[in-house]
């Protein structure tokens, strides 16, 4: 199916970009591998074996959306279920960050992830191209964009989802 949707899209000159949430988002996958979860919707990004586990998916989907012409991965990177404002968290989970950009960059395309936990001194790539989905709680847009990351307007203002809701 989804050969079908790149070449429907191609043909109106919309690039696919993929989209795996990780790691928090992860749901289904913490249930089917709960040796991985670090609570129901989060993988372990400490864990060395569930680390493994994430690449290993970003590998598989990056080989084949570089292969259908893509150039961005959003690896999504919002709304974990823990506080990683610093010390040996932080220092985890901006590790893992890194270690998921080189995977997406070693492949030939360009990492992307939401604006939340984005920071000046994050250690993030500067390459990394940054959602700025919501204000709230998070850093000012000028705070990301005096940092040196380039910043896509993802507003959820403007993010409309059809049959959840009634």
């Amino acid at each position: 199916d989804m050969d079908d949707i790149i070449a429907y899209a191609a043909n109106y000159g919309i690039q696919v970009i993929p989209s795996f949430d990780m790691p928090s988002h992860m749901g289904a996958i913490c249930k089917a591998f709960p040796q991985f979860a670090n609570d129901t919707r989060t993988i372990n990004f400490r864990d060395g074996r569930a680390v493994k586990f994430m690449l290993a998916i970003i590998d598989k989907y990056a080989a084949y959306f570089k292969s259908k012409g893509s150039k961005i991965y959003n690896l999504g990177c919002d709304e974990l279920s823990i506080d990683v404002s610093g010390g040996h968290l932080r220092e985890s989970y901006f590790g893992f960050l890194n270690s998921a950009v080189d995977k997406i960059e070693s492949y030939g395309m360009r990492a992307a992830m939401y604006n939340d936990y984005i920071t000046a001194d994050c250690g993030i790539s500067k390459n990394v191209l940054i959602l700025y989905w919501t204000h709230s709680s998070y850093k000012d847009v000028d705070e990301i964009e005096k940092a040196g990351y380039k910043i896509l307007n993802y507003s959820y203002d403007l993010y409309w989802a059809l049959g959840r809701y009634k």
